[in-house]
């Protein structure tokens, strides 16, 4: 089972990532891997990289690097709730496999708000996993 398109869109969006960033599609994409086959998250350079990569004709390097500038852009530019969701993990900084796993556990307890139109706001729990 996968997530509808627009969960994930929302969800990442109302982070503050940027939809017009290559890395929002690899991370979306990586998402709905992930769904199917969450033991990638346990190996995010070999096995998921790699299936991003193929489904969007890319390259394994080229996938971690565009993710990495996303969680950059979303970490500087975005907004509190990006920071809140990361706070409790200051031990340096923030890696790809990291934010994947978050953002992972996250969208399993992601609720959206009616109507989906309407508005970015979004309710979540406040539980995310510990890595």
């Amino acid at each position: 089972e996968q997530y509808p398109c627009w969960r994930i869109y929302k969800y990442l969006k109302g982070l503050g990532f940027k939809p017009s960033l290559k890395g929002f599609n690899y991370i979306e994409t990586a998402m709905q891997i992930c769904k199917e086959h969450p033991e990638y998250l346990q190996s995010v350079n070999h096995d998921l990289y790699d299936e991003v990569a193929k489904q969007h004709s890319s390259t394994k390097a080229n996938v971690e690097r565009t993710i990495r500038y996303s969680i950059k852009c979303a970490r500087l530019k975005g907004n509190a709730e990006f920071t809140n969701t990361f706070r409790d993990f200051n031990s340096g900084a923030l890696t790809n496999s990291l934010v994947l796993n978050v953002l992972f556990e996250a969208l399993n307890n992601f609720k959206v708000s009616k109507p989906f139109f309407n508005t970015l706001r979004f309710e979540k729990q406040k539980t995310y996993c510990k890595i």
